[in-house]
């Protein structure tokens, strides 16, 4: 059996995505599988039918447990699985034969000491009741309070797998030095037709123009004063008047709270743009999100997984990214100076992208489209690599 854990919930499209693909292409290679969550009770129907167990990392009295824990490793060389707190997640580890970590980017502390510490528990346990593990397609770090754990728990993996080389020089910053870049699971996903995207107009003879907003970059942006609802609004409300395109607002991330629930910002930002403006509000599933933007023409991303899913249709892409993965996938395509400061950009620095997207989208197409063949490759050999990891550890 292989264990899957990492990832937040199915809410997050990305994160659906990353599991979904894993789950399926390991299925359908023979192997049982099981989902570790922080919100099962979200994710079991979306996954049915692979079970889906409770994860605790997200749960603050097994962090402090958890804390405690590796101490005790590191002092006295014991391993204390069979001594932690008895739960579903620690049978299910000991009960596997190898452990998938797809944590995406959030294996760092950037985005706080609590929630890099919460991403190495699965780690921790593993390492605890002997069950090799994996780090499968991700960006990862910067580490500074916790590069000595980071350091413990990565060089005991079987292997660890990034999708940029900005990633490798982090980690080789704190001593971790086998890894392998690929690129990340989401490219393997094969999208929804159009007509079977609810909420999703035809085709007509008009440009349509792809956005994908986020909270995160909309209060990032904030921290200088603007706003980036309407900045963007106001660009692109202009461009799809004068280009006489329609403008396909892409909510990634649906919840679980409000504070992450794109379709916030984005019923705001498509009331800026006007009468042009199509949200999509359904329910939607990964694949059908994916088959939306492909149906584009181009698309302006603040979701790198939105993003992914037009490189991966040869979508010509403008990225709003705020940190290094933006930049990292972007540059496996050639798209490396389509990237933008998410956090600081202007008005007016976004316009002029947006016009150089729409200008040159052909021809970054057609170079996304040559660059396809080696990332898809790329993606597929984190499975093999899990698959051969995982033959091993039963052999």
């Amino acid at each position: 059996m292989i264990l899957l854990t990492g990832t937040y919930n199915s809410l997050n499209a990305g994160d659906a995505t990353m599991q979904r693909v894993a789950a399926s292409q390991l299925e359908a290679a023979g192997h049982e599988v099981v989902i570790a969550s922080p919100f099962p009770e979200i994710d079991a129907s979306f996954h049915h039918p692979t079970k889906v167990i409770m994860s605790n990392r997200r749960r603050a009295a097994y962090l402090v447990l958890y804390s405690v824990v590796l101490p005790l490793h590191l002092a006295t060389g014991r391993r204390f699985g069979r001594w932690l707190l008895c739960t579903d997640e620690l049978r299910q580890t000991e009960q596997a034969d190898f452990v998938v970590d797809l944590s995406g980017d959030m294996l760092t502390e950037d985005a706080g000491l609590a929630v890099g510490f919460s991403h190495m528990v699965p780690l921790l346990i593993s390492y605890s009741v002997k069950t090799p593990y994996s780090l499968c397609a991700q960006s990862i770090g910067p580490f500074v309070r916790l590069k000595w754990l980071a350091r413990f728990l990565l060089r005991r993996a079987s292997f660890i797998t990034v999708r940029e080389d900005a990633s490798i020089e982090l980690l080789s910053q704190i001593g971790v030095s086998d890894v392998r870049r690929t690129a990340d699971l989401a490219f393997l996903m094969t999208p929804a037709a159009p007509e079977a995207v609810p909420g999703l107009p035809a085709r007509t003879d008009r440009m349509r123009l792809g956005v994908s907003i986020s909270p995160i970059l909309v209060n990032r942006y904030a921290t200088s004063g603007a706003d980036l609802v309407a900045d963007l609004g106001a660009v692109l409300r202009e461009v799809s008047e004068r280009e006489g395109a329609e403008v396909l607002v892409v909510p990634h991330v649906t919840g679980p709270t409000a504070t992450q629930d794109d379709r916030i910002p984005a019923r705001l930002l498509a009331t800026a743009i006007g009468e042009n403006a199509i949200l999509l509000e359904e329910d939607l599933e990964p694949e059908q999100r994916k088959g939306a933007i492909g149906t584009c023409d181009a698309f302006v991303g603040a979701r790198m997984h939105a993003n992914m899913a037009a490189l991966s249709q040869a979508v010509a892409v403008s990225a709003l990214g705020y940190s290094h993965k933006a930049l990292g996938i972007m540059d496996l395509f050639g798209q490396r100076n389509a990237v933008l400061d998410g956090g600081s950009v202007d008005r007016a620095t976004l316009a002029a992208e947006i016009d150089r997207l729409i200008e040159s989208r052909s021809r970054r197409s057609d170079e996304i489209r040559r660059h396809l063949p080696e990332v898809i490759d790329l993606a597929g050999q984190n499975v093999q690599m899990i698959l051969d990891a995982t033959e091993k550890s039963v052999a």
